[in-house]
């Protein structure tokens, strides 16, 4: 046909042979069945340089025209109120809450349908440009944060814990109660949170802390840098102007923050394993509601004395 879609294959399996037939047990299959798999070569003979790209991109015809409708499906969905159903009609009319929550997610979710359908290429451009777009947002929301704290007078550690800490972890505040209330076990929800912390811990910090180490290693010392850090000058000792030196990340008051989140995270395990011993569960059932309001006493707890500690209140 005039399609392109390279060489394709499909597998046929024969069994319940009668007649006295037999299969032979060297060939695929056993000697119940047996299994051979039928190659359709791609023989068209002239190709456009289009077409030799469709096929080195491992994808074909039929895959692209079902990503191109999925595409086009993405921003009608991202500018579409409400929910429709397969006759394209609203299943109710969109209250005055759901138009306020449209306009203000609209740009988001025009931005968040560039990213091409899973579909297309293995899903491979759709991997690419979403890494890029979180990258870009985070740092966008980063910004905002700083600046917010900078008009708010609060400092950056605080911002961080607060402001920035509450944006980034209700979303998994809400998919880990969701994946709690739909599994039978907890591990959906666990595996969230670990997933996330380790993403930001090893893929954000690691992957920024490499780039920022290569930088300075190869810039050397400046004389912004011995401004900068001039209350460190220990890490200066022996360096002169232009030497390599390693990125430079002063813990301030970090040490304590972390301490403190360690005891709140202590007494939240210790919290759970009495109910696991008293109630035989640690979600749910009776004084489920007492639970959730003292984590998040605990919570409250460690942003009151991480921030108290920033300020030197102590």
């Amino acid at each position: 046909d005039d399609k392109v879609q390279g060489t394709q294959y499909f597998d046929v399996e024969i069994f319940d042979a009668s007649g006295g037939a037999v299969f032979d047990e060297s060939t695929d299959g056993e000697i119940s069945r047996s299994l051979a798999r039928v190659t359709i070569m791609d023989d068209d003979k002239s190709r456009s340089i289009a077409e030799r790209v469709i096929l080195m991109l491992g994808t074909n015809e039929q895959n692209i025209s079902a990503a191109s409708t999925s595409w086009k499906e993405q921003f009608l969905t991202a500018v579409r109120v409400g929910d429709e159903e397969d006759d394209g009609e609203l299943t109710s009319k969109p209250s005055m809450l759901e138009w306020t929550l449209h306009v203000l997610s609209l740009p988001w979710k025009l931005i968040v349908a560039l990213v091409p359908p899973a579909e297309l290429c293995g899903g491979w451009p759709c991997f690419v440009l979403a890494i890029i777009l979180i990258g870009i947002l985070t740092a966008f929301i980063g910004d905002l944060a700083n600046l917010l704290g900078c008009a708010l007078g609060l400092k950056n550690t605080v911002v961080a814990i607060t402001l920035v800490a509450l944006g980034t972890s209700l979303p998994d505040t809400f998919a880990s109660r969701a994946a709690a209330r739909c599994d039978k076990t907890a591990d959906a929800a666990i595996g969230n949170v670990t997933g996330s912390n380790a993403v930001n811990v090893f893929l954000g910090l690691g992957v920024s802390w490499t780039i920022g180490s290569c930088y300075w290693w190869s810039t050397g010392v400046t004389p912004k840098m011995l401004a900068m850090y001039q209350d460190v000058p220990w890490v200066f000792e022996g360096k002169q102007i232009g030497d390599p030196i390693g990125l430079i990340v002063p813990a301030g008051q970090l040490y304590v923050s972390v301490a403190i989140f360690v005891s709140c995270a202590v007494c939240t395990i210790a919290l759970l394993q009495v109910r696991r011993t008293l109630l035989g569960a640690e979600l749910g059932l009776t004084y489920r509601w007492p639970t959730a309001m003292l984590l998040v006493c605990l919570w409250i707890l460690y942003v009151g004395l991480s921030s108290a500690m920033a300020y030197d209140a102590f």
